[in-house]
């Protein structure tokens, strides 16, 4: 066990080449997260609701779509000898999936949204379609391949160890070039933000493809397995029967709907509390400084005590708490220590979210006796689909209960205050308080208590799930 632990066969230029998948994955949502939002419902005036129900129908499609890809192609090809399972799947979905995020960010001239709303929601449903489409061909494969390529637990925190700065890095690009690009709340500037970004996007790509070439011993294993398929229905089954998955998928949706109302209410708050939109970049940073410093202290951790559960479970414990405190900002100053405070903790999920994944995907190859990883992919694609949404529903919830939604169009505080009163105004900022710090605490304890009493992969059980694969020479 302590030898197959320590085992560790691949260079440091693999683990950057594939760490760049984190920054490609990590980098192409940042500016989604923080302006799809505000583009289409403030700049480009469609109603908060269209908003809401283009990404519900996106998300019942996308979760239809997703698990059919990973079923599909979880199987050996005339190229799997040469090319390897992943790769070639990884180049076709890459390019394509840069190209849908430049649609995002680029309108074409339409009937205006406020007067007639359905041409412009059907665009950002079509262009939601395109980016997610061959985004998931990508990422799927390159999450698959992750437990094949870094089999032994040592590989993986190793890879951590890079992923998680590279991550930041991403994050810090994804969230400070893009602000810097905005000369102005108009359709113009987020034309050219996303061509920029989409750029930036192909680069990643070209470093990261290296890094995601299956090696000789990989390739070997999938060619000698040949086991029957497990039927679809068959196959998601044997996820759904385990806790793991579901404990797995409850953290991390916690995960995406905290981190999206943040990202997502950002330039609102900064807009029409704060009166000025670039100082976003000064929380941003600071935010990811604190976040970056972190990382050592959680890694560190993690080695020391080699249990993950435990880590994972207190780092959601302390990042709910920090939302908690977040709520209680009322200047610049207090919003800044209180970014600081919030960005030290989300360090640990950020390390520790794929490996916990990792540990489910071995799992299930233990009970099925299988190397067919992208029923676990597919399901959990039909889920947090569903679920990536949430933080838009509960903003548009707020929204409406405050009588913000009223106000699509409106790009600056200026033009706020004069169609709204003093008192309408102080409710809509309340709104944001909530959004931002009460809601995504509430979430996250619950979540952690859930997380902690019901995941069954402690330490010990982690180890055996790797002497069973072992065995199973899978």
């Amino acid at each position: 066990m302590s030898n197959e632990y320590e085992l560790n066969r691949h260079s440091k230029k693999t683990y950057l080449s594939f760490g760049m998948t984190r920054f490609t994955m990590t980098f192409v949502f940042a500016p989604i997260d923080l302006f799809l939002l505000f583009y289409y419902v403030q700049v480009i005036g469609l109603n908060v609701g269209f908003y809401a129900i283009a990404l519900l129908i996106f998300s019942v499609w996308d979760a239809v779509d997703d698990p059919i890809i990973a079923w599909l192609i979880d199987r050996n090809f005339k190229w799997t000898a040469k090319w390897g399972r992943r790769f070639p799947w990884i180049v076709i979905g890459s390019l394509p999936w840069a190209i849908g995020l430049f649609l995002l960010f680029s309108v074409p001239p339409l009937p205006p949204a406020s007067v007639d709303p359905f041409p412009t929601f059907l665009w950002l449903i079509v262009a939601l379609f395109i980016f997610d489409l061959f985004g998931a061909i990508a990422m799927i494969n390159i999450q698959l391949l992750f437990p094949d390529k870094f089999r032994t637990e040592e590989e993986r925190r190793l890879l951590m160890g890079y992923n998680t700065p590279i991550s930041m890095i991403a994050i810090a690009i994804g969230m400070l070039i893009p602000p810097l690009l905005l000369r102005g709340q108009d359709v113009a500037n987020y034309r050219t933000m996303g061509l920029i970004v989409t750029l930036i996007t192909l680069i990643s790509v070209v470093l990261y493809l290296p890094g995601c070439r299956e090696d000789q011993q990989v390739k070997e294993l999938y060619l000698a397995d040949n086991s029957p398929r497990i039927s679809l229905l068959k196959g998601y089954w044997s996820v759904i029967k385990m806790k793991s998955f579901w404990m797995q998928f409850l953290a991390t949706v916690m995960y995406m709907t905290v981190n999206g109302i943040l990202m997502g209410l950002l330039v609102y708050i900064f807009t029409f509390e704060f009166n000025n939109p670039g100082l976003m970049i000064m929380a941003l940073a600071v935010w990811l400084l604190a976040a970056i410093c972190s990382v050592p202290v959680w890694i560190k951790l993690a080695k020391k005590y080699q249990n993950t559960k435990k880590i994972y479970t207190l780092g959601m414990v302390i990042y709910g708490v920090a939302f908690g405190i977040f709520f209680f900002y009322f200047d610049l100053i207090s919003l800044l220590i209180f970014a600081a405070i919030l960005g030290f903790t989300v360090g640990n999920m950020w390390t520790f979210n794929n490996l916990i994944y990792a540990h489910v995907l071995d799992e299930h190859m233990v009970r099925t006796g299988k190397n067919q990883k992208g029923m676990v992919q597919g399901v959990n694609a039909i889920f947090n689909r569903l679920a990536a949404t949430i933080d838009t529903y509960l903003i548009a919830f707020v929204f409406g209960i405050t009588g913000f939604a009223a106000y699509a169009g409106v790009t600056t505080l200026e033009e706020l205050q004069a169609v709204a009163t003093t008192e309408q105004i102080q409710r809509f900022i309340f709104g944001f308080h909530v959004l931002i710090g009460i809601i995504p605490m509430i979430l996250l304890l619950v979540g952690a208590l859930i997380f902690w009493f019901i995941y069954p992969l402690d330490k010990e059980t982690v180890f055996k799930l790797k002497e069973k694969i072992k065995e199973l020479k899978l």
